[in-house]
């Protein structure tokens, strides 16, 4: 089967030997040794019959049970070892024969035999309709498209690599307070959720807390309520759902300092409006992710969330002091004890691993059997306009069906939000979106920043960064942005800007 975007399929059938059709006996027949004849099956009755089985398959799947197949198909028959001369069957027509001449001239004879099923208001393949085509014969055929293959089998080892992980966590199963500190990629998130997840199975009403409002929505798509116990929030609606319902006021007056408010004016409304909350609206347990992102006295505005401060069911606390790029100094509370330590990096390949090594102040582990991986490609441009550019250069790259074949779900462009009114619409044939679940159901590439996707992954993610100044946050924001790819990652660097 011949798959050309621009002409359509065409599906051949290729017989070896020598062959001849007999006009008497409307046969085909082979010569074999001795001048002998071998009845056949007939060419081309086989490869109309195995085209519209397989033209059948394909109009079953979704893209065309719609709307039908708006593009070129057909067939022929290749004898690459003969030469035909002497008469056809009267319903075969010679564009429609890959004898050993016109196989020497392939693209002029395929070119021809499309010519010949072609019809006016036959459109060219779109990425939708290859990509459809794809999925209907890769379990038969194993039509694997390369990046697509070598994302999976490395998907498959770092899957194996988390369940090693989880047994760092089964030490703490009897504590009801920990601090887990974790490089990148360690598995904080996933274990959090495990955790929360866990207390709300056991009946605990149960708070899991993070930053990123990202975070909190892939989150809310993933987890199990487990029979209503479980909240996920980011502490910014927190402060403001607790406030609402115990009838109190809360906003930021116009002319109030951003930093100012949060740092000091939100856990203070927290802790007056959690001194009038009735005990059915406290929690049992509280699991917090990217705790190096909460200011200081959000901390003791948590304590009256908790049914009984002094006796907590439990208390969890994930964080990576390398991510901090939200608070100046960030602090945690003081009675937590040691933390316990996640030093094993689970998400990223070793390349990529290696690579966020540069922005730390040590080596970040990975574990034995991870996979190698692609060493992160840099590109230079002069404006963020080129910037672009290859970002849709790479991205054509990385999910054409005739090229690398990854689902747009896989892929996140990440760029400095404060250039979001520059951002583009599409890459190409791709649309972009900032929308979470319409890039999950792969409707998209996600384009976003890099502090709003904090806490997320990606497959493959392409960085245009346009700030590269030194300095403990531009650190922070190098880092944390480069360890949300798990296999593939491409840093545009942008001059000047």
């Amino acid at each position: 089967m011949i798959l050309d975007p621009q002409h359509g399929l065409l599906f051949v059938e290729v017989k070896a030997g020598t062959l001849r059709f007999e006009q008497d006996s409307h046969k085909w027949v082979r010569l074999v040794e001795g001048g002998r004849k071998e009845s056949v099956k007939d060419p081309f009755y086989q490869v109309r019959q195995s085209m519209h089985t397989l033209m059948g398959m394909i109009k079953q799947h979704p893209v065309f049970a719609r709307s039908g197949v708006p593009f070129t198909f057909g067939y022929a028959v290749a004898f690459p070892g003969c030469r035909c001369d002497g008469s056809l069957p009267p319903d075969i027509m010679p564009e429609l024969i890959f004898d050993a001449d016109r196989g020497k001239r392939m693209k002029k004879s395929l070119d021809e035999a499309f010519g010949k099923w072609g019809q006016s208001h036959h459109e060219p393949m779109t990425a939708i309709q290859i990509r459809a085509i794809h999925e209907v014969f890769y379990p038969k055929f194993g039509i694997t498209p390369v990046i697509w293959k070598r994302v999976e089998d490395q998907e498959k080892k770092l899957k194996r690599m988390t369940k090693d992980q989880e047994k760092t966590l089964k030490l703490l199963k009897h504590h009801k307070k920990a601090l887990i500190r974790g490089v990148a990629g360690s598995g904080k998130t996933i274990f959090a959720l495990a955790k929360a997840q866990e207390m709300a199975g056991k009946g605990l009403k149960t708070l899991f807390l993070c930053y990123n409002s990202q975070l909190k929505e892939w989150l809310e798509s993933t987890a199990e309520k487990v029979d209503g116990n479980l909240v996920i929030s980011t502490y910014h609606e927190l402060v403001n759902e607790v406030v609402r319902k115990t009838g109190q006021t809360f906003r930021k007056q116009k002319d109030e300092d951003n930093d100012q408010f949060w740092n000091d004016r939100a856990p203070e409304a927290l802790m007056e409006a959690t001194a009038a909350l009735d005990q059915e609206n406290k929690f049992d347990a509280i699991v917090v992710d990217e705790g190096q992102d909460c200011r200081e006295l959000w901390w003791m505005s948590l304590e009256g969330v908790f049914k009984d401060p002094n006796n907590k069911e439990c208390y969890y606390i994930f964080y990576d002091p390398f991510q901090n790029i939200y608070v100046e100094s960030p602090s945690l509370p003081g009675d937590m004890g040691e933390p316990y330590e996640l030093e094993q990096n689970c998400r990223n390949t070793v390349k990529i691993a290696q690579h966020c090594e540069t922005f730390v102040s040590g080596p970040i582990p990975v574990l034995e059997n991870a996979p190698e991986g692609e060493e992160p490609q840099i590109l230079k441009a002069k404006t963020q306009e080129e910037a672009f550019r290859l970002a849709e250069r790479k991205v054509r790259e990385w999910c054409l069906p005739t090229e690398g074949g990854l689902e747009l779900r896989q892929v996140a462009v990440l760029s400095d939000g404060a250039t979001r009114s520059k951002w583009p619409r599409k890459f190409g044939v791709f649309g972009t979106t900032e929308n979470l679940s319409t890039w999950m159901s792969s409707k998209a590439i996600l384009m976003e920043s890099w502090a709003r996707f904090k806490g997320l992954e990606a497959d493959a993610i392409i960085l245009i960064e346009t700030d590269r100044t030194e300095g403990n946050k531009s650190r922070a924001n190098r880092y944390v942005a480069r360890s949300r790819a798990k296999h593939l990652l491409t840093i545009i660097e942008v001059d000047g800007v």
